[in-house]
């Protein structure tokens, strides 16, 4: 989709909201504030937003996550942040991110820790106008827009750490959108790095 086409289906999504109950969870236009309470995986902490912001127009966040031998791991996370060019391409290199993540990580938990290790750091140091979240698993992007319910209580607490650090991002909308592997490669290619380095 071009940049116009992303942002006419974040409008119509405008136009369909979820049940009262569960807007807060996916709501598509964010509000940028000074301090956010976080509750991380039994852990609750509250940050303050950085003052040394970088200013972008629109920005692109691939996401990846592996686990050999799924699930019992090793596994690995990585993710990819560009800027967004005029034509809605990948433009220039931001910033990127790897972490090993051990054994016992399933495929789709190590997704979920890409996207939030990649969100963790929009929020402490990018605020954009547009934020287009990209990634190759479709069953993450689909329960990040509310499409998908999330019943695995393996999942569960992965997904609430993903929509916090989502809430916490400075930007004045976002887009998910599910793509394939090999447009996704530089994330991919850091989830693996990241077993490698380590398993």
């Amino acid at each position: 989709l071009s940049p116009f086409a992303e942002l006419q289906v974040y409008a119509d999504e405008q136009l369909y909201p979820y049940d009262s109950s569960e807007k807060a969870a996916y709501d598509f236009v964010l509000v940028c504030t000074t301090h956010s309470r976080v509750k991380t995986r039994g852990q609750t902490r509250t940050k303050q937003a950085s003052t040394h912001m970088t200013y972008y127009h629109r920005v692109i966040l691939y996401f990846d996550g592996a686990s050999r031998n799924n699930p019992h791991g090793p596994a690995g996370c990585g993710w990819v942040l560009r800027e967004m060019d005029r034509h809605g391409a990948d433009g220039d290199y931001i910033a990127s991110g790897k972490r090993y993540l051990g054994y016992n990580v399933s495929n789709n938990q190590a997704e979920y820790e890409g996207l939030t290790e990649g969100l963790d750091y929009i929020s402490d140091y990018i605020e954009c106008d547009g934020l287009y979240i990209r990634g190759d698993a479709q069953i993450v992007v689909r329960q990040m827009m509310g499409e998908y319910e999330v019943r695995s209580p393996n999942i569960r607490p992965y997904y609430n750490d993903a929509q916090n650090s989502l809430a916490r991002v400075c930007c004045d909308f976002y887009y998910f959108r599910h793509v394939s592997r090999s447009a996704n490669w530089e994330a991919d290619e850091l989830a693996n790095e990241a077993i490698g380095d380590y398993a």
